[in-house]
């Protein structure tokens, strides 16, 4: 599933409504430990031959050799070892100056279980998860700082913002992790954990949720990872006060009633009232989809019959709401976008264009204007569609470029030379934000078209805006903003 679905799935909580969604990347540590083990390992054919001749009453190394039919010397190097290791120990005998070879207690028992118990200091890689502040191990790729901000992940810092000690490694912990994570084969014990000899940051993909209550409030982050909603780390976001850290307590964007057409005609400020009928539809729309989500949850948890069939009469009311709030908002032919529906009209738009396409956008990003991107762009240019794009913000807003969004606005100006269709326009001044899509929509309001990703600086937003389906009101956007890309001289267009 690509993000924008991931974020739409996610989209309905009762109460709730998504406000906006990125892509970061979760801090985690590489750590190397010093530790002291008890390896436990197979013992050795020939250590396990003269341990069980021991344990039946031999007592020499001529004994053994004769009954093994083995050198002598060989035998003499088993049982050295066997005594290095303290399993087979000298003792005397009653009455006689003579000494005999006998199994010790360790002895006894590593040949009861088939293996030697050896005391080892290692060293073991792990992981220490900087945001849940515990033990962990990832098979996944991770990524450094300086990649992530080359894909335009944005990073969350460790919370709190301290390498992790000895102490933060409980050893029946790590234990567990040695065993079921690492898989090694061996058998090993911990004992202790002496140090921390190396520790570097990196982090995780992942993908942020912001959401806010219907009714206002703090809003609060849920994090996907691996493409489950994972409520541990946003348990551990809000109380390491990660909106704050970040800087994000009071995220905003939302439409301006210039954007939206008079939809109460006896109100005497028709923006203002029509902006407030919005959102109040949007409001119950969202609380109806969330429950619809809630109630087939729970149908498919129960198995009490009488329980799946009041749920299914709430789904069946939820679905009418729905559908009626849903062609009410046909009729009027405007209502509210929220932030995860922008990409999918997007792709919708670029796809079924059919006589002119108009995007503008502050900023190009690679991660948005991507290769699938310009060739339906392309694709849209060869059924005739007149395509115009129109981009690009002050100098001191728009930052040094990276070297792949310069690549990718290049390209855009390689199909506008070789397409005369293709308006192509910097404008250098732009907030504007607008989506046109022949006279079927409009959609105006705080969503970057062409920067929605790809950018590790960006913060949380309310990204809202107007989607309008009135002919006339399109045609009127249009020409509006079609003066600029007149008024504006293009480097990249055919002459």
């Amino acid at each position: 599933m690509t993000v924008h679905q991931i974020a739409e799935k996610h989209a309905f909580k009762p109460g709730f409504r998504l406000i906006d969604f990125m892509e970061v990347g979760l801090p985690v540590y590489h750590v190397i430990l010093q530790v002291s083990t008890l390896l436990r390992k197979k013992i050795a054919p020939l250590d396990e031959f003269v341990m069980r001749c021991l344990n039946f009453g031999m007592r020499d190394c001529d004994e053994i050799s004769a009954f093994l039919g083995l050198d002598r010397r060989i035998v003499e190097s088993v049982v050295s070892g066997l005594i290095r290791d303290n399993d087979v120990a000298l003792s005397g005998q009653p009455n006689s100056t003579d000494q005999s070879l006998k199994l010790t207690v360790r002895g006894q028992k590593s040949l009861e279980l088939a293996e030697m118990i050896v005391p080892e200091d290692k060293t073991i890689a792990l992981f220490f998860d900087a945001l849940l502040r515990q033990p962990a191990y990832y098979r996944e790729q991770l990524f450094k700082a300086k990649e992530l901000r080359e894909v335009g992940l944005k990073e969350i810092p460790a919370m709190p913002a301290r390498q992790p000690k000895v102490a933060d490694f409980p050893i029946n912990q790590v234990q567990e992790l040695l065993r079921s994570s690492v898989g090694t084969g061996e058998k090993r014990d911990l004992l202790t954990i002496k140090r921390v000899e190396r520790c570097n940051r990196l982090f995780r993909k992942a993908i942020a949720l912001l959401y806010r209550s219907l009714e206002g409030g703090e809003p609060y982050v849920e994090f996907v990872v691996d493409g489950k909603l994972t409520g541990d780390y946003g348990a551990a976001f809000t109380r390491a006060d990660g909106l704050k850290i970040l800087g994000l307590e009071c995220p905003a964007d939302t439409p301006t009633p210039a954007n939206i057409p008079t939809l109460d005609r006896e109100s005497r400020d028709d923006s203002n009232s029509s902006l407030k009928i919005l959102q109040a539809e949007s409001a119950d729309r969202l609380a109806a989809e969330a429950e619809i989500v809630e109630t087939q949850s729970a149908i498919q948890q129960t198995s009490d019959h009488s329980t799946r069939n009041a749920l299914q009469e709430r789904l069946r009311q939820a679905e009418s709401r729905l559908a009626e709030l849903e062609e009410r908002q046909k009729r009027r032919g405007v209502r509210q976008v929220y932030v995860y529906e922008h990409p999918r009209l997007l792709d919708s738009a670029l796809s079924s264009c059919k006589s002119r396409l108009m995007i503008i956008s502050p900023w190009i990003r690679a991660q948005v204007v991507t290769q699938d991107f310009l060739k339906k762009i392309k694709e849209a240019l060869e059924r005739g569609v007149t395509v115009y794009i129109g981009y690009g913000i002050t100098n001191e807003e728009q930052g040094e470029p990276r070297k792949a969004d310069k690549d990718a606005e290049e390209k855009l100006g390689k199909l506008a030379k070789r397409f005369k269709h293709f308006c192509f326009r910097r404008f250098g001044d732009t907030h504007a934000k607008v989506l046109i899509c022949d006279t079927k929509f409009s959609i105006t309001g705080s969503f970057n078209w062409l920067s929605f990703k790809g950018d590790s600086d960006r913060t949380f937003r309310d990204e809202q805006s107007v989607l309008v389906e009135m002919p006339d009101h399109i045609e009127g956007v249009f020409r509006e903003n079609l003066k600029r890309f007149e008024s504006q001289p293009s480097a990249h267009n055919a002459d």
